[in-house]
């Protein structure tokens, strides 16, 4: 049988599946609610003197320039340098699920202070 025979058959893309697997189609299922992460927005408030830097726990964490400048090291692979203060062990030097737990730690409210707790006030 070819395509074109399916598609006479059973229309363009359907091919008599119905709506079967239909919520494969989200690619974002099990990804967990959306977030600002918190290194852009360390940028611009680093940029315009300081401000609050909103958590995905719903809160809000006012920083000064200096903090904000802080923050923004640990953008990146830089935030492996608060495993310690998370209490992270990776399995191995760049690991990815590490570098994703310490990034959702950073995000909420009390993580956050954790890090400024550490650099300048």
């Amino acid at each position: 049988m070819k395509m074109k025979d399916l598609n006479e058959k059973y229309g363009d893309d359907d091919f008599g599946i119905g709506n079967r697997g239909s919520e494969l189609d989200n690619d974002e299922r099990d990804m967990g609610e959306p977030y600002e992460q918190v290194g852009p927005q360390a940028r611009t408030m680093g940029n315009i003197g300081g401000g609050g830097i909103k958590t995905r726990d719903g809160g809000s964490v006012e920083v000064t320039a200096d903090q904000a400048l802080f923050l923004q090291n640990f953008i990146g692979r830089g935030i492996a340098a608060l495993y310690p203060t998370f209490g992270i062990k990776p399995a191995y030097g760049n690991d990815p699920d590490a570098m994703e737990k310490a990034n959702r730690i950073l995000a909420t409210k009390q993580g956050l202070e954790l890090a400024l707790s550490k650099g300048p006030k």
